[in-house]
């Protein structure tokens, strides 16, 4: 995707209805819910803290009626946060709230459970049903990787074979690979999959925290973002013995 289109549509992603309006127009519908989901996360990283220094005032306009789905359109917030902080300031511990957010139906609070019930439904990144999305999109991910290697009959540790020895990438080869980078034979000895896609902000983080420490322990590697990245990131990656490749490379 090139940065004029990319930078469009996140100025058009500000929710729900932008996505369905969007998919109307031919966009992948998934591709436009991975790009709302990183948008907004970002939104709440810069705001939360001024968020949650309102508390007081918050806990004030919901116990004046405000739902916590109002407040959090208000704020321009996760309604399921906001849910989060105003219950905390209303006298409820960590683990009480965690509890209601996990099972609303559990909540005795006839108001609460109703709130909690229409947070989870109108949030589409940090209710259950926003999480598990997330969290199948990476397995789905990884599965197609594991199948690609296994078919070649490739050996290799995953994750969780790592786990206990410090960084753990989601595949590490025991023999590296041979891939062409524009012609080029370059060998890889990683494989990280990404269920997102890589804006030039995300490749920095994840470069930072996780590719970078990868190549200083195993050398080169392989990097799929599922949903792609934008054009001209790949020599960015390059310079750095990262080779970014895209779904259709697993087949």
């Amino acid at each position: 995707m090139n940065i004029t289109e990319y930078n469009e549509l996140w100025k058009q992603l500000k929710g729900g209805e932008d996505i369905e309006r969007l998919a109307g127009e031919g966009y992948d519908r998934e591709l436009l819910l991975v790009l709302y989901t990183e948008k907004h996360v970002r939104d709440i990283k810069r705001s939360y803290y001024q968020v949650t220094a309102k508390s007081d005032r918050l806990l004030d306009e919901w116990r004046r009626g405000r739902s916590f789905d109002h407040l959090a359109s208000k704020h321009r917030f996760s309604p399921v946060l906001m849910a989060s902080i105003v219950l905390r300031e209303h006298g409820m511990t960590k683990k009480e709230v965690r509890n209601a957010l996990a099972d609303y139906n559990s909540v005795k609070d006839r108001r609460i459970r109703k709130e909690l019930e229409r947070a989870q439904e109108c949030d589409l990144v940090y209710s259950t049903k926003g999480y598990e999305i997330q969290k199948q999109r990476g397995e789905e991910g990884e599965a197609r990787i594991a199948k690609w290697l296994d078919d070649r009959a490739m050996v290799y540790k995953t994750e969780e074979d790592l786990k206990g020895s410090g960084k753990t990438v989601d595949f590490l080869l025991d023999k590296p690979i041979d891939i062409d980078v524009d012609g080029e034979k370059k060998q890889v000895n990683w494989i990280e999959s990404k269920g997102s896609f890589g804006d030039m902000k995300k490749l920095r983080r994840d470069y930072t925290v996780q590719l970078k420490p990868y190549t200083e322990l195993w050398g080169p590697g392989i990097v799929v973002y599922w949903f792609g990245f934008l054009e001209g990131m790949e020599l960015w990656l390059h310079a750095r013995d990262i080779y970014p490749v895209r779904k259709e490379w697993f087949g």
